[in-house]
């Protein structure tokens, strides 16, 4: 007997899991701002702190925006298109199992934590305007 495959409908395991997920991942980066202010002089750990903090509000911004729609939007074999610039279309419809703003979030997060780690080499000398830049680029 041939079944038909039923559309995915969301799964409250799932997305508490993924909620979670997305919590602890999000926490990484000022924790990672702690980890390198211990790694620099005492007069730059305020500012290796806030450049891990900043990547919060660049790359956040910058992949609600933008990055998600290119990295997941329906496209070529490579890159997704542009569909979802701005979120456009992205709701509480299953990505899966789970809602698509929360797959939204949970990808962002490391988007976040990557552009955080990444600066370690600015941690004592750069100006911060350079990583900044570095970082809307990255989004």
């Amino acid at each position: 007997m041939l079944q038909t495959a039923t559309p995915p409908s969301l799964r409250g395991d799932d997305t508490a899991w993924l909620l979670v997920s997305t919590a602890l991942v999000l926490l990484m980066t000022p924790a990672l701002g702690f980890f390198y202010g211990g790694l620099v002089r005492r007069k730059n750990v305020l500012n290796t702190m806030m450049m891990s903090v900043s990547s919060l509000g660049f790359v956040g911004v910058g992949w609600a925006l933008a990055g998600y729609s290119i990295a997941f939007g329906p496209g070529t074999g490579l890159t997704g298109g542009f569909s979802r610039l701005l979120l456009a279309g992205v709701g509480l419809e299953p990505q899966g199992t789970v809602p698509q703003v929360l797959f939204m979030a949970f990808q962002g997060t490391f988007a976040i934590i990557t552009a955080a780690a990444s600066r370690r080499r600015h941690a004592a000398g750069a100006r911060s305007a350079c990583p900044v830049r570095w970082r809307r680029g990255w989004a």
